[in-house]
């Protein structure tokens, strides 16, 4: 890990996480913020106007805005709408109070884009237990349902501990019919959360659990492949939720008090939940981030003195920072949860779905036994070997007057640009740099534009297709 060191700007790229109230109308079995109640002497609307609209917001990229319950402030819609435009705002919800919430939000998005996530931590039953409020879930539901309705982003967010483990696959599909995001973490334990107990630890999970866990997870991957959803921040941050539950997770380098920040209802900057550090007022910005105390804290949580945790505030946004190393940890899931040999395959045939566990982003589903299309840009999974072959086919009637430019990146490195100008069928022969045979390679096939049969009069066919491929392999 590299070294902190002393620096006379504060980041242009900046996640922040405001709390605005510890008041809460949950009474959660994982979380006890709701025994804290709101501080005394909470930020005021003023001072959050001011904020927003001084110099520290030109740096802020990235907003949260939760609590406790934010909704329980009786300004929390003046305050979310005090946010300026170009600034994207995740609002987090338990929706207890969902028509009012409803209400709030329909008037602040006339005013300014908004994202919402509503916390659903189970079945009804499960969720209802888990949270202490009984008929919380249909809430939930029904806000959830608006935001489909309204055409509002939205987000459930599940934390997952072992009185609620079993139903993660069920509220991901609950998700998956309200047209809504699906994120989950693990249940963290710390001083923000009121249910530390010496050490910074998800629940007890039994290892008949976390296998259980394992499975869901891997399941919930292999899914989203199939559909087409490839997100491998998602993935990585994903598959090794059972790592961290056992106690062995490498953890990435994390970045909070360096780029991302925590900022409590009275305004002091945190790092983050788990480490509980103060580090100055958000008043004193740009000052407290030049302090010594947050380059000592910052160069702490470096050191995983913090304890480490897997909070997806946090350690996810690390990662969307870190490509080589979420590449690495994803060949590794591919390998131990997906089934992708490390030796193997080192050739793939698209068009079969056996090649599934093989394909990241940007493929459609498999319309014929010889070929797979791909969209405007595609990933695939191969192993081993120092030439890359890919056999394509173009049937594009434009590929003369207009050819298509398709660049094959390997591993991130532009290895070759070709016009497709061709009839039929060619294989291209790429030199890779050589590597372990054990490595997995990711090969990104990037067209620079589409192009639709059905705007062609060639059929019905609407979908913005690629190239077709027939067949990858490798060789030494």
């Amino acid at each position: 890990m590299g070294a902190i060191e002393p620096s006379d700007t504060a980041p242009k790229d900046l996640g922040l996480a405001v709390i605005l109230t510890y008041g809460c109308n949950s009474r959660c079995s994982h979380c006890h913020i709701w025994q804290r109640g709101p501080l005394g002497n909470e930020l005021s609307l003023r001072q959050y106007r001011e904020i927003f609209q001084g110099d520290f917001a030109q740096q802020v990229t990235s907003l949260s805005i939760s609590g406790g319950e934010p909704f329980t402030r009786a300004d929390a819609e003046a305050v979310l709408r005090s946010v300026p435009q170009n600034i994207p705002l995740l609002v987090g919800t338990n929706a207890i109070e969902d028509e009012r919430i409803a209400r709030c939000l329909d008037r602040i998005r006339a005013t300014r884009p908004i994202s919402v996530q509503v916390s659903v931590d189970g079945t009804a039953e499960t969720h209802d237990r888990v949270r202490g409020v009984a008929g919380n879930h249909d809430a939930a539901v029904r806000l959830l349902k608006w935001c489909q309705r309204e055409g509002i982003p939205s987000t459930v967010s599940f934390t997952l501990g072992a009185d609620n483990y079993a139903d993660l696959l069920a509220v991901q599909s609950l998700a998956g019919q309200l047209d809504a995001h699906f994120a989950f973490r693990p249940v963290n334990r710390g001083e923000f959360y009121g249910n530390q107990d010496g050490h910074f630890a998800p629940s007890d999970f039994a290892e008949a659990q976390i296998q259980t866990v394992e499975q869901d997870v891997t399941a919930l991957i292999k899914q989203k492949m199939r559909e087409g959803y490839y997100n491998q921040t998602d993935f990585v941050y994903w598959g090794l939720i059972p790592d961290y539950l056992r106690g062995t997770v490498k953890y990435p380098r994390c970045l909070a008090a360096k780029d991302f920040f925590l900022i409590d209802p009275a305004g002091v900057l945190y790092p983050c939940p788990q480490y509980w550090q103060p580090m100055g007022n958000v008043h004193d910005w740009p000052e407290a981030f030049m302090s010594p105390r947050r380059l000592e804290v910052a160069a702490k949580v470096e050191r995983l003195e913090c304890g480490g945790c897997w909070n997806d505030c946090f350690i996810w946004n690390s990662l969307c920072r870190q490509p080589q190393w979420v590449r690495t940890q994803f060949a590794r899931i591919l390998h131990e949860r997906i089934g992708v040999p490390q030796q193997a395959p080192s050739e793939i045939l698209p068009g079969e779905d056996s090649a599934v566990a093989c394909l990241g982003q940007g493929w459609f589903p498999s319309d014929s036994p010889g070929a797979r299309w791909t969209s405007l840009e595609a990933a695939l999974f191969i192993s081993g070997g120092s030439m890359l072959h890919v056999t394509l086919s173009n049937p594009c009637p434009q590929r003369q007057s207009a050819p298509t430019q398709l660049e094959v990146e390997v591993d991130g490195n532009p290895s070759a640009t070709v016009p497709l100008d061709f009839q039929g069928e060619r294989t291209l022969d790429i030199e890779m740099p050589r590597k372990s045979e054990n490595t997995i390679r990711e090969v990104l096939l990037k067209c620079d534009r589409t192009w639709t049969p059905a705007s062609l009069g060639l059929s019905k066919d609407s979908r913005k297709l690629g190239v077709a491929v027939i067949r990858v392999w490798t060789t030494q």
